[in-house]
């Protein structure tokens, strides 16, 4: 067994230790070819959505895997709205018949990052999250065999599958405005 550089981050909000957010940032802006994040809840703060967004107008593939169905009902519907607004901005989402708390990303391949946190807005603006970042070839190709054999037995996010409910509309009104008051400084 050889050596390997790791880093270690620790993301601690209270203490100006902003790692996640910076790391993201930078790993998806200077993305060439592809980008895949696995997540169980998705509740992105705007600079996550611009990142993604931009990275789509560069011709950057970008696919997310997060399970179909959640621990939580009110995590889902939060999901799933974010799931269909990504969507339309060409990001490819594979949902998970089993549950799954895997918080993965790999960029182009080539680089690999797990942690504790998810794509939401508590764990890249509040809470206290951890994860080792690498590069190591083998480190990383290891990564993409499971987040390949994950993918295998995904569903692809169809949108005209997903039927917005009545109640789904309210709630995007009340998340806008949970958002608002919660994290002003984030407004959707």
């Amino acid at each position: 067994m050889g050596k390997t550089k790791l880093f270690f981050l620790e993301h601690q909000p209270r203490r100006g230790r902003m790692f996640f957010k910076n790391l993201y940032k930078k790993k998806i802006g200077d993305a060439q070819k592809s980008v895949e994040i696995v997540t169980t809840y998705l509740f992105p703060s705007r600079w996550f959505i611009a990142a993604l967004h931009q990275a789509i107008l560069r011709g950057i593939e970008i696919k997310i895997i997060m399970p179909k169905k959640t621990d939580r009902w009110i995590s889902d519907r939060a999901n799933y709205f974010y799931i269909d607004k990504l969507n339309r901005m060409g990001i490819k989402f594979y949902l998970q018949k089993e549950m799954n708390h895997a918080k993965v990303m790999v960029i182009d391949g080539r680089e690999g990052l797990i942690g504790s946190q998810n794509i939401d807005l508590l764990s890249l603006q509040y809470n206290v999250e951890a994860g080792v970042f690498f590069s190591n070839k083998k480190m990383v190709d290891d990564l993409k065999k499971i987040i390949d054999k994950w993918l295998t037995d995904c569903e692809i996010f169809d949108p005209q599958t997903y039927k917005k409910r009545w109640f789904d509309y309210i709630f995007a009104v009340a998340l806008k405005f949970l958002k608002i008051i919660t994290f002003p400084w984030n407004i959707l």
